[in-house]
């Protein structure tokens, strides 16, 4: 994480992409929390959809 969380933040250079991001973990947060894992599972695969996309927009294959 070190090294790939960086990387992946370069990519997110509009405040669109980046509010996205942080939409993303207040969804999952907000699942949690109430005790949702179908909505959990949502948004981390959401999640991870955004990191994959942007790693590999990053050059990371």
């Amino acid at each position: 994480m070190r090294e790939t969380n960086p990387l992946v933040w370069r990519q997110r250079q509009s405040a669109d992409t980046r509010t996205a991001v942080v939409a993303v973990h207040a969804k999952l947060a907000e699942s949690i929390a109430d005790g949702d894992p179908q909505a959990a599972q949502q948004a981390l695969k959401a999640h991870f959809d955004l990191a994959f996309r942007d790693l590999i927009a990053a050059g990371l294959h």
